[in-house]
């Protein structure tokens, strides 16, 4: 279970990091029944949202 979440989170940071997928595309794509559920598993495990994942990504991507 603690194996399979981890996955979960790392292709959900993958998703986040290297395409322009909404949340609600992500959530589709690896099969949450809503976004709103994705969104919380991810701030559960990560203490941020997804959004907030992707904002901090491509704000240290670009000043480097």
């Amino acid at each position: 279970s603690e194996m399979i979440q981890e996955c979960t989170v790392a292709e959900i940071k993958s998703k986040l990091t290297y395409t322009n997928l909404s949340i609600k595309e992500i959530a589709a794509h690896l099969n949450f029944s809503e976004p709103q559920h994705l969104t919380r598993f991810f701030k559960n495990a990560t203490g941020q949202s997804p959004n907030e994942f992707r904002n901090i990504y491509q704000n240290g991507r670009s000043v480097s």
